[in-house]
């Protein structure tokens, strides 16, 4: 799967995260700390690469929403 790699800096260090197309949460919801912006981004790209290699490393993706029950008002 291909990810995007965000980061910003939070109370005094960095954090990263990886996210999947047409998403803005990060994968797993998983963040990576640093020191700096680039050390934060080179953990997550060492995230990255585990995952790529072991997918059980996340957790499984929620279960889809229950279709909405149709109460014959239409």
């Amino acid at each position: 799967m291909e990810y995007s790699i965000q980061s910003e800096a939070r109370a005094g260090h960095w954090v990263a995260w990886l996210t999947a197309p047409g998403t803005s949460t990060p994968v797993g919801s998983v963040l990576v700390p640093g020191q700096t912006q680039e050390e934060a981004e080179s953990n997550i790209r060492q995230w990255m690469d585990r995952i790529s290699r072991d997918p059980s490393l996340l957790p499984p993706p929620p279960p889809p929403a229950p279709p909405a029950e149709d109460d014959g008002a239409s």
